[in-house]
């Protein structure tokens, strides 16, 4: 399918890229930042700059990339979890405002499927609690489906060394999940560690749009924080592009360049590179480790490779408090992702 994915460069939505690219889907990656292009480009997608809120132009992108599928997780909250209730009005807006415009352009564009980020806890009474309800009625009447998230925890999260209290869900396992729910008919799916029955999305009908899931006493701040992990780029690797460029006498790869940086602690999900892959560390301590092989520290001057058919399964920064950087050599067919995920 064709996937319009709306806040590609968020947390979830840099892991839903790859895991819907591997799925065989082809992704049109929205994102407002034209400095957020290069890295979906990197994890799979047609990157397309849209502002959610300039109708006619989210109309344009929709029907140019005529998807079969329109998925949501557009947030608007802030870096700095102190300023989360000065954001309510805001990701109220997107939530209702870029919602709507969302919908108006599936239909001006052969009324592709809708599918939305919602949540799966109870928000205190409020312009964020009565936007969730405006969006999960607004998606139902158009035949789509409504994700409701439990609390995100993982890397990049808010809740990094911790799992919140439920319902929860973590960030990779919530974006699998997406990718599986694509397909679910009109309703609700629950996506949470703690699904009511079996460990598959659980379904309900549009009758129960607003009987969200009573998780005790929760402060406007915190449910908004928990929610911020949606959207919120904290904590995650930052690709500095270098170089791009065909591969002389052979037309069909080319040879990319660029820098890595791992937060403290930062530890990559299991992928591969359907590529040669040279690494050599600039500063800090990388763990690394292909599928096969033996563990081992990288430190500055030292050096890693990775062929096409290795899996990944260990990269991470050995420091819980200082940052790594390094630099990779990469040679691919030109169009392939970047970054391919596996077990």
């Amino acid at each position: 399918m064709r996937v319009f994915l709306a806040g590609a460069s968020g947390v979830i939505g840099q892991r839903l890229v790859p895991r819907l690219v591997h799925a065989g889907h082809q992704v049109g990656g929205m994102t407002r930042s034209p400095g957020k292009t290069e890295l979906l480009r990197r994890l799979g997608a047609e990157p397309i700059v849209c502002d959610v809120f300039d109708g006619e132009a989210l109309i344009r992108a929709v029907r140019d990339f005529k998807p079969d599928v329109i998925l949501n997780e557009l947030t608007d909250l802030p870096d700095d979890v102190t300023k989360i209730g000065e954001h309510a009005s805001l990701n109220a807006r997107i939530r209702t405002e870029g919602n709507q415009n969302l919908i108006e352009a599936a239909r001006q564009s052969g009324s592709p499927r809708i599918l939305a980020q919602s949540v799966a806890w109870q928000l205190p009474d409020g312009p964020d609690a009565r936007a969730v309800a405006e969006l999960e009625r607004s998606v139902l009447a158009q035949g789509g489906v409504v994700l409701r998230y439990g609390m995100f925890y993982g890397p990049g999260t808010y809740n990094e060394q911790k799992p919140p209290e439920g319902p929860r869900i973590q960030i990779d396992r919530a974006a699998q999940r997406t990718v599986e729910a694509l397909g679910q008919p009109t309703g609700v799916v629950l996506i949470s560690d703690q699904p009511t029955t079996g460990s598959k999305p659980t379904l309900s009908t549009p009758m129960l749009v607003l009987a969200f899931l009573a998780t005790g006493t929760l402060t406007l701040t915190g449910c908004l924080a928990a929610q911020k992990a949606a959207t919120r780029p904290a904590a995650q690797e930052t690709i500095t592009d270098l170089m791009s460029k065909g591969l002389a006498g052979d037309p069909g790869r080319e040879v990319l360049m660029y820098t890595v940086d791992f937060p403290p602690g930062y530890s990559s999900p299991v992928h591969r590179h359907n590529a040669q892959v040279s690494v050599y560390i600039l500063e800090g301590s990388v763990v690394m480790q292909v599928r096969g092989g033996k563990e081992v520290t990288l430190r500055p001057g030292q050096t890693f490779y990775e062929g096409p058919d290795n899996i990944h399964v260990v990269s991470r920064n050995a420091s819980a408090t200082g940052p790594a950087k390094f630099l990779v050599f990469l040679i691919h067919k030109k169009g392939d992702p970047l970054v391919i995920p596996a077990q």
